[in-house]
């Protein structure tokens, strides 16, 4: 049987959690294709895999062959994943004059860009999994990364602050929106759905999809992104394999 995944090591992860780290996308999670990535596996040195898979019924994983494994099978997330649905293109209905919708940012808005990406970091899987200051640190590197090579879209209060951001990732078939959020100081007011309208408005312009995904029970995240033209088009999961022996 042809295998259907690619064992890669994530030098990022590595370096961050000073352990070997892979990452595998398993297209199809039944029984004989997770047998042969465990035999492959422990003919390696990782320490730790995150595995991404479609959805699959908690029946059937409980029969997947991984109990007898030197590795230790935990579920890490649940997600849905969006496409931008380009028929519904709109601009804010909001005059918002006291910010700036832009892609203009300098050196010293990073430790900003950092601070609200922290409050993203705290409650994702990373913290759960690895503890705070490990996701802090992921998510400060991740901006440091971001800002090299990405696009970021910023809503710029009158004082100077970034109030929230859009960043995003490109590949060569799509665009995703790597992190959408805002500073607490400027939450609930409806200005990231202003800023992600604006974004998509722009990125639209490339004639490339436009991704985001979502944790299944983030139903703020969620709302915000079918408010504003994505809908939902798959179902994933993420999980972790830990060796531990």
């Amino acid at each position: 049987m042809k295998k259907n995944y690619q064992i890669t090591r994530s030098e990022f992860d590595s370096n961050l959690l000073s352990k070997e780290v892979a990452k595998v996308s398993l297209t199809t999670p039944d029984a004989e294709n997770f047998k042969n990535l465990i035999n492959d596996l422990e003919q390696t040195k990782f320490e730790i895999i995150m595995v991404k898979s479609p959805f699959t019924a908690l029946s059937k994983l409980t029969e997947l062959p991984w109990k007898n494994t030197n590795y230790l099978l935990a579920l890490s997330d649940i997600k849905l994943d969006f496409a931008f649905n380009s028929n519904k293109l709109q601009q804010s209905d909001t005059v918002w004059s006291d910010y700036k919708f832009s892609t203009e940012f300098s050196p010293f808005d990073i430790e900003q860009f950092k601070f609200i990406s922290r409050q993203i970091g705290i409650v994702s899987r990373f913290a759960e999994e690895f503890g705070t200051p490990v996701a802090i640190k992921l998510y400060d590197q991740w901006i440091e990364n971001l800002v090299k090579k990405e696009t970021i879209f910023t809503a710029r209060a009158k004082t100077g602050e970034v109030a929230a951001l859009v960043a995003t990732t490109k590949s060569e078939s799509n665009i995703d929106l790597a992190l959408v959020a805002a500073h607490p100081a400027h939450s609930g007011k409806g200005l990231t759905k202003a800023l992600l309208s604006f974004a998509t408005l722009e990125l639209s312009k490339q004639k490339m999809q436009i991704t985001v995904s979502a944790r299944v029970n983030n139903q703020t995240a969620i709302r915000l992104y079918e408010g504003t033209g994505f809908r939902n088009n798959n179902i994933r999961m993420d999980w972790t394999l830990t060796r531990i022996s």
